[in-house]
């Protein structure tokens, strides 16, 4: 609308729709006769198993589950097509995506003397992507009513047609192991060692380590006096190596 003309009709004379003139599209004529329509499918899923071994060990079990997908069909009749309304145009698009991740891990915790709290988890956990794309393009159906693409199958425009299919996964092992002496001197050291399916066989692996100590000295006696404006207050030092992929 912003592009168009003004002084282009909307109509011929004989009170049939301008479609196109002057290799401009007319925006009530794209409205009224274009199809473009898109159905989209989505689906979530996410449920864990927990089990207590006793009362400081327990392990627990994810599972989650996502797939989306939607379906596009596409058609430009004749009427937009160019000024003498010799052709069309049409288009079929599908898209597939799924993935799955499952996590397993131990955590086991204890608090002695009412003062050290210990905690420690290990566990593994594998990822999966996948996504598949379909798509059809073509011209000059004998219809340019029906937006199947049973029309266009005989001038299939193959710079636009075509399949692709990729994906990936994820392999992990991790562990965890926290530790603080009355909420105030704390300690935290973390480890993983991931695999990737993206990466040449004899590097797929990488080894990526943590570790932070902390000092809650809001605590500390000679902190007494402040209390009433500061009531917490940490200082916390830490390294770590992270990737991607």
């Amino acid at each position: 609308m912003l592009i168009r003309r003004p002084y282009f009709s909307l109509y011929f004379p004989d009170g049939s729709m301008v479609g196109i003139f002057n290799g401009q599209k007319s925006p009530i004529a794209l409205t009224e006769y274009t199809t473009d329509f898109t159905d989209y499918y989505r689906l979530n899923f996410f449920q864990y198993l927990q089990i207590n071994l006793n009362k400081n060990l327990k392990f627990r079990t994810n599972l989650s589950v996502g797939y989306y997908s939607n379906k596009r069909k596409y058609l430009l009749p004749s009427i937009l097509y160019d000024e003498n309304q010799s052709n069309n145009q049409g288009a079929s698009y599908n898209y597939l995506n799924w993935n799955w991740m499952n996590e397993n891990y131990l955590t086991y915790t204890r608090r002695f003397n009412h003062a050290h709290n210990f905690s420690a988890m290990a566990g593994m956990s594998a990822q999966k992507w996948s996504r598949e794309d379909e798509i059809l393009a073509g011209s000059n159906s004998p219809s340019g009513l029906l937006y199947t693409m049973n029309g266009f199958v005989a001038n299939l425009d193959l710079t636009k047609t075509g399949t692709w299919q990729c994906g990936h996964s994820l392999a992990s092992v991790f562990g965890r192991v926290t530790y603080d002496y009355k909420s105030r001197y704390l300690f935290n050291a973390n480890f993983r060692r991931d695999g990737s399916s993206r990466f040449a066989k004899n590097n797929k692996w990488g080894n990526f380590p943590s570790v932070s100590v902390g000092w809650r000295f809001s605590d500390e006696k000679f902190m007494e006096k402040t209390r009433s404006v500061l009531e917490d207050a940490k200082l916390r030092l830490s390294y770590g190596i992270t990737g991607n992929e």
